[in-house]
């Protein structure tokens, strides 16, 4: 039985990084990420910063990333840093976006990455900063997505906000080892 649990426990293991390491990732953050580092200010400059990955062949020739009008009052002075030409800040006025669309493809390996000043409704200390800005559609939490237009399986996307991956792994390995000590301790009773 227990030798049992660990090999499907294995394989499962084991599937899901094989399909994680075939699948298309675009992989996204912001610098400063005003999560952990509050700004008092309403105004600065942002870097974001994104990777993509996957199989080879894999591209995407299509990239937005949003700018939400109930964070940001003003977004400007777009400045690519790396990466492909033909990225562009749409100039209407809110909301904002950043975008890429081929004719050019951005193939698997590519990083890049741009700034932009921005002006934010309020500050992330202010006490309405949750109410205005809803506490998963933060300013620093915007949604990105890259596609191949040709290829609509080939996607990726995201949020650059924080991901907690080793709180998560934290959490399930001390949830998995609460479940084995527990049924240790049923089975010396027994």
């Amino acid at each position: 039985m227990k030798k049992g649990l660990v090999v499907i426990l294995a394989v499962v293991f084991l599937f899901a990084m094989s399909n994680n390491a075939m699948a298309l990732s675009l992989v996204g953050w912001a610098s400063p990420n005003f999560n952990p580092d509050t700004p008092s200010s309403t105004t600065g400059t942002v870097t974001y910063s994104f990777s993509l990955t996957g199989s080879p062949g894999e591209q995407i020739n299509y990239f937005n990333l949003d700018f939400y009008i109930s964070a940001f009052v003003n977004v400007t002075n777009f400045t690519m840093i790396t990466g492909p030409t033909g990225f562009y800040l749409t100039s209407s006025p809110g909301p904002w976006y950043v975008r890429y669309s081929g004719p050019a493809f951005i193939p698997v390996g590519t990083a890049f990455s741009f700034s932009v000043d921005f002006e934010l409704t309020v500050p992330r200390t202010h006490p309405s900063y949750n109410t205005v800005w809803g506490a998963t559609n933060t300013a620093w939490e915007q949604n990105f997505l890259g596609i191949n237009l040709s290829v609509p399986t080939q996607s990726a996307g995201g949020s650059t906000g924080l991901v907690p991956e080793p709180t998560t792994l934290l959490l399930l390995g001390s949830g998995l080892l609460g479940f084995g000590v527990f049924s240790r301790l049923r089975r010396k009773k027994k």
